[in-house]
């Protein structure tokens, strides 16, 4: 199993267990119910690892908060990292906020780890091809509609274009 190397600084430290590809470290936020809201908001479209510290006195409310800004996400409680009483909590922000609800609040410092939006999940063959005619047919240029459904659906902008192109679309518009 892999473990927390000891240091000073704790974000770097949960990364052998959480395996992150990029990270933001928001660590440290308002807390007045606007700023919280707008500070959820902020973090729901980043592609990347989130650090966070938290008092252990609001865990729970924080898990639940950010699992419904968040949706479903992975996520770790890392609880006094490279200390005798080491704990790393890992599930979905659901489930850990459930578990601290019903567990109460743990001892010690705690650094939430949340791991980065699921993948978007690629629409079928036939989806597509409706979606890029029904742009089309409003008036959207072969490269606007292209570029609309990949911000859509994730995919590769020239694979949607040559869709399109196939679908009879004119490049020129």
């Amino acid at each position: 199993m892999p473990r927390p190397v000891p240091r000073r600084c704790s974000p770097p430290w949960p990364w052998p267990v959480c395996r992150p590809i990029g990270f933001s470290l928001p660590a440290f936020r308002r807390r007045n119910r606007a700023n919280w809201r707008a500070f959820c908001a902020e973090l729901a479209p980043l592609p990347a690892t989130l650090v966070l510290f938290e008092g252990v006195s609001r865990l729970d409310r924080t898990l639940a908060a950010l699992a419904e800004a968040l949706g479903p996400r992975d996520a770790a409680v890392c609880r006094e990292l490279t200390k005798l009483h080491e704990e790393i909590r890992k599930g979905s922000l659901d489930d850990l906020a459930r578990h601290y609800a019903e567990a109460g609040p743990p001892k010690g410092e705690v650094v939430l780890v949340i791991g980065p939006p699921p993948p978007p999940v690629a629409p079928a063959d036939d989806d597509l091809d409706e979606r890029l005619q029904a742009l089309l047919d409003a008036g959207e240029s072969v490269n606007g509609a292209a570029r609309r459904l990949a911000q859509e659906t994730g995919l590769g902008r020239r694979v949607l274009y040559q869709r399109a192109l196939a679908l009879g679309g004119d490049s020129t518009s």
